[in-house]
């Protein structure tokens, strides 16, 4: 099943973000308070309406998740 994640699903979203991080071997480039950084960014995008994930339900169990964000930074604005 997929399921819409909603603002109370972000700290796993985001702790699946720095598990991926740390398999590709990349979790060296993030600061040491990327977990609280990462996460006030989502959550402001979700209460702008400005970011959505989805997650993978598996037999009650959340096993993935793929998510969007709409930028109006450079180069996105145009």
């Amino acid at each position: 099943m997929i399921k819409k994640a909603k603002l109370n699903d972000l700290e796993m979203i985001v702790k699946y973000k720095l598990k991926m991080f740390e398999d590709a071997k990349l979790k060296g480039l993030l600061s040491n308070d990327a977990y609280d950084q990462i996460l006030n960014n989502y959550q402001t995008l979700y209460k702008e309406g400005k970011a959505q994930h989805f997650i993978s339900v598996v037999k009650g169990f959340n096993v993935g998740c793929a998510g969007a964000f709409l930028k109006n930074d450079l180069p996105y604005c145009f």
